[in-house]
C-alpha cells in the first residue's frame, strides 16, 4: 500500500493585478480609474497531497462576506474545471488536484478590501490567514453643495452677514483638495474648516462678513475626480457685503442763524460729503426745495426743484469718499433734505436744513412823502417855507419782501433865539425817535417820519434801509429846512464832539472858545440856506462888531426853487495870513444876510504868550532869612494856562507847580539853599514863556558873609591899634 508523508501546508499566493498611483486616506491603493476593472488573483499550490479545502473572506465597506469553503475531491476533475464560484483548476498530478486559481474583479466603489484565504491539503496541513493587500476602489466623482442659508436675493448687496453652508459628499476625502477661490477687494477673507458628518459626508460653514466677494469652489478626492460643484441660493458667484450705513458730512448747520432768521444776502454753498463704499448718487434721496422769496420760513408750498441743481452738480469721487458741492443763488425760500441710503440698504438718519432764505435784493427807496421816487433817488433837499408851514412832517419810505429796519442818524440844527446877543444860533442836535429807546439810532419797519418837524431849523437825515439777510440800501441822505420864521438857516457842516471836527474844532461843547494859535486852525465848510436874491457873506465879528469879511470859498446852487444853497470853504490859511503878529483875540463866526446874521460859534485866537508877575525878591539875587521852606508864587498870569504843560525847574530838576485858573496864580515851594530856578508858561493855545536863571538863597548864607566880614573888622581894627601905639612910640 503506498502512502505520502507530507509536512508542509499548502501555497497561498495573493497577486492585485492592477497598478494605481493614488492612495486612500489610510495610505492603501486607490484605484480610480472610471473604465478599469480591480482584479485580484489568488493561487493555491499544493504539490504533495493535493487541495482539499480552500477557505475564503472578504472584508470591506460595501461588500464584506463571510468565509466560504470549496471542497476538492481526489477523483474526477480536469484542468480548466470550476470547483465552484470561480476557482478554476489550474494543475493536477494525477487525481490530486495541485493549484486552483480564482480571479476576484471590483467595478464598483468600495473602500477597505482585504480578502482572506485558507487551504488544506489531504494529509491535514492546513494554510490559514493570508490576506490580500487592503485597497480601495473608487469611480464616482466627489459632490460638493454650496447652499446660501436664506436671504434676500433681488440684487447682489447684503446688508449683514452671508453664510454658506458646504457639504462635501464623498468617501475618499481630503480636506487639502477642496479649493476654495474667495476674493474680497475690500476685507479679509473668511476662513473655514470642515467638520466629519460621516465617512462620506464632510460639512463646513462659510460665514462672509463685509467685503466685496467673488466667489467659486472646486475639488478632488484621493483618486483625483473632479468635484461636481452645486450652488444655490442666488448671487453665488458675485456679492457685497455691507453692515455700515454711510456716513455723512454736511454743512446744514450753516444755514441756521437766528441773527437773521435763517436769511442770507449772497451766494450759501452746500456741501455734502458721503463715506460709503456701496454708493449710489440716487440713494442718498438729495431733495432741494424752493417757494417763493419773501414768503413764510415754513415747509408749506414748498416745490422739489432737485434736478435744476443736480443737473449743474457732479458727485466728485475719491475712493469711497463722495462729495457733492452747489451754490444757492436764486432769491427764494429754500429746504434742503435727504435720506442717505446704500445699495444694501443700511439706512443713515434723515437730515435737513431749517427753511432757509437766498435774498441779496438790497432795500430800495420808493416814495417821499407819500409819492413814488424812483431807487436811484437817494439823496434829497427841500424847503419848507412859510407857504408850507402847515405841512405833514416829511416821510421816507423803502421798499423789500424781507424789510427789516432803518438805521438812521437824525442831526437837527434849530435856531436858539435865547442867547445872551438876542441872535439866532444854530447848534447842532442829535435826534432819536420816541420808539428808539435806546438811542440806538434803529427802527423797527420800512417807513421813517421826521419827529417834531415844527421849528424853524435843518433837519440832516441820514438813511439805510436793512433786510431780514442784512442787505443795506444805498445811503440816502436828506435835508429837509423848515424856514417859516427866519429867511435864513446856516451850520457848520462835519460838526462831531468826538473827533473834534466842524464847530467843535473850535469851540467846546458847552460854547466856551477854545483858545487857539492861528495856525491850530482847520478847513471849516459853512453850509448856508437862504431865499433867493439875498446877499449872505461870512464874516467875523469882534467885541467891538466890527467886521471883518473872510473872502470864503463858496458854490451856490440855486436848482430848489425860491432858495440858493451855499457850501462856504473857510480855509485854515485865513487865519495864519491874517493873525500871525502879536494876537489875542475873541470872534464871532457868523453868517451875514442883508442886515441879518446868525452867529455860528465863537473862536479865540491867542498868538501871544502868557505872562505874570513875578515875586519882588526874583528881580534880583535874593536871600531868605531862615532854615524852612519858601512857598513861592506867581500873580497877574495873563490867561488860561494848559496845567499839564507848565513846569517848574529847579536847579535843572522838573518840579510840578500848583496852578489857579480863578487866581491866576502859580505856585510852588523851595526848601532852604541855593536855587537856580526856571519857569515855563504855557497857554492854551499852546504859546509858552519861559524864565530862566532866577536866583534866591537862603539865612546861612547872610551869616557865613557876616561872620567874614566880623573878622575881617576885627583884624582891620587891631591892626589900626597897633599902627597908632607904633607911631605914638616913635613920635615919643
Amino acid at each position: 500500500m503506498a502512502f505520502v508523508s507530507d509536512a508542509a501546508a499548502p501555497e497561498i499566493n495573493v497577486t492585485t493585478n492592477n497598478n494605481t498611483s493614488y492612495k486612500d486616506a489610510v495610505g492603501n491603493r486607490l484605484f480610480a480609474d472610471k473604465e478599469e476593472i480591480v482584479t485580484v488573483t489568488a493561487t493555491i499550490t499544493d504539490t504533495v497531497s493535493g487541495i482539499r479545502e480552500i477557505g475564503y473572506a472578504q472584508s470591506s465597506e460595501m461588500a464584506s462576506f463571510e468565509r466560504k469553503t470549496i471542497q476538492v475531491g481526489n477523483a474526477g476533475y480536469q484542468v480548466g474545471h470550476d470547483l465552484g464560484d470561480g476557482w478554476i483548476i489550474s494543475a493536477i498530478d494525477n487525481n490530486l488536484i495541485t493549484r486552483v486559481t480564482k480571479t476576484f474583479s471590483y467595478k464598483n466603489d468600495d473602500n477597505d478590501i482585504i480578502l482572506s484565504f485558507d487551504a488544506t491539503d489531504r494529509s491535514g496541513n492546513k494554510k490559514g490567514n493570508v490576506q490580500s493587500e487592503m485597497f480601495t476602489v473608487d469611480k464616482t466623482d466627489p459632490v460638493i453643495n454650496i447652499v446660501f442659508r436664506e436671504d434676500d436675493d433681488t440684487d447682489v448687496y447684503y446688508s449683514a452677514n452671508r453664510i454658506a453652508d458646504i457639504t462635501v459628499h464623498e468617501r475618499n476625502f481630503d480636506a487639502t483638495l477642496i479649493k476654495d477661490a474667495i476674493k474680497n477687494t475690500f476685507g479679509s477673507v473668511p476662513s473655514y474648516s470642515f467638520t466629519e458628518v460621516s465617512n462620506e459626508e464632510y460639512t463646513a460653514v462659510v460665514d462672509f462678513d463685509e467685503g466685496d466677494y467673488t466667489f467659486s469652489m472646486s475639488g478632488t478626492d484621493l483618486g483625483n475626480h473632479a468635484a461636481i460643484v452645486n450652488f444655490s441660493g442666488g448671487n453665488e458667484r458675485e456679492f457685497f457685503v455691507d453692515k455700515t450705513k454711510p456716513s455723512i458730512t454736511d454743512n446744514f448747520p450753516e444755514f441756521a442763524y437766528t441773527v437773521t432768521e435763517d436769511s442770507f444776502n449772497k451766494d450759501k454753498q452746500v456741501t455734502i460729503t458721503v463715506a460709503e463704499h456701496n454708493f449710489d448718487p440716487e440713494l442718498i434721496k438729495l431733495r432741494v426745495l424752493r417757494k417763493d422769496a419773501g414768503t413764510d420760513h415754513n415747509p408749506n408750498g414748498l416745490v422739489d426743484v432737485t434736478g435744476e441743481y443736480l443737473s449743474r452738480a457732479n458727485w466728485a469721487t475719491s475712493g469711497d469718499v463722495h462729495t457733492i458741492t452747489f451754490s444757492m443763488s436764486y432769491d427764494a425760500v429754500y429746504k434742503i433734505e435727504m435720506t442717505p441710503e446704500d445699495l444694501a440698504g443700511n439706512t443713515s438718519d434723515y437730515r435737513t436744513t431749517v427753511v432757509f432764505e437766498i435774498d441779496k435784493t438790497v432795500p430800495v427807496v420808493s416814495a417821499k412823502n407819500g409819492s413814488y421816487v424812483s431807487a436811484t433817488d437817494t439823496e434829497f433837499l427841500e424847503a419848507y417855507p412859510y407857504s408850507r408851514r402847515d405841512g405833514s412832517a416829511p416821510t421816507v419810505d423803502f421798499s423789500d419782501l424781507n424789510i427789516d429796519h432803518i438805521k438812521y442818524s437824525l442831526t437837527v440844527w434849530v435856531p436858539d433865539y435865547l442867547n445872551s446877543e438876542a441872535m439866532p444860533v444854530v447848534k447842532p442836535l442829535t435826534v432819536y425817535l420816541k420808539e428808539d429807546t435806546a438811542k440806538s439810532g434803529i427802527i423797527k419797519g420800512s417807513k421813517f417820519t421826521i419827529p417834531n418837524f415844527t421849528n424853524d431849523g435843518v433837519y440832516a437825515l441820514k438813511l439805510i434801509a436793512v433786510d431780514v439777510a442784512g442787505n443795506e440800501s444805498v445811503l440816502n441822505t436828506n435835508t429837509y429846512a423848515r424856514m417859516v420864521d427866519q429867511d435864513v438857516l446856516a451850520y457848520i457842516l462835519d460838526s462831531n464832539v468826538n473827533n473834534k471836527t466842524g464847530l467843535y474844532s473850535f469851540q467846546y461843547e458847552d460854547g466856551t472858545p477854545i483858545s487857539m494859535r492861528p495856525d491850530n486852525f482847520d478847513d471849516l465848510k459853512i453850509f448856508v440856506l437862504a431865499k433867493q436874491d439875498t446877499n449872505v457873506d461870512i464874516v467875523l465879528r469882534d467885541t467891538n462888531a466890527d467886521k471883518i469879511y473872510a473872502n470864503a470859498q463858496v458854490t451856490t446852487d440855486d436848482s430848489i426853487y425860491g432858495f440858493t444853497v451855499y457850501n462856504f470853504l473857510l480855509t485854515s490859511d485865513f487865519f495864519k495870513d491874517n493873525y500871525n503878529g502879536d494876537t489875542d483875540i475873541d470872534l464871532h463866526l457868523t453868517v451875514k444876510n442883508d442886515e441879518d446874521r446868525i452867529d455860528l460859534g465863537r473862536m479865540h485866537i491867542d498868538n501871544v504868550a502868557p505872562t505874570c508877575v513875578l515875586p519882588e525878591e526874583f528881580s534880583s539875587w535874593h536871600w531868605y532869612f531862615g532854615e524852612d521852606s519858601r512857598t513861592i508864587t506867581l500873580t497877574n498870569i495873563s490867561e488860561l494856562l494848559d496845567d499839564s504843560t507848565c513846569t517848574v525847574y529847579d536847579n535843572g530838576k522838573a518840579i510840578t507847580p500848583v496852578y489857579s485858573k480863578e487866581d491866576g496864580t502859580l505856585t510852588f515851594k523851595l526848601d532852604k539853599g541855593w536855587h537856580n530856578v526856571g519857569v515855563v508858561l504855557a497857554g492854551n493855545a499852546y504859546n509858552v514863556k519861559e524864565r530862566v536863571n532866577m536866583h534866591v538863597g537862603y539865612f546861612w548864607l547872610w551869616i557865613l558873609i557876616s561872620c567874614g566880614l566880623f573878622f575881617i573888622g576885627v583884624g582891620t581894627g587891631a591892626l589900626i591899634v597897633r599902627n597908632k601905639k607904633v607911631q605914638k612910640y616913635e613920635d615919643d
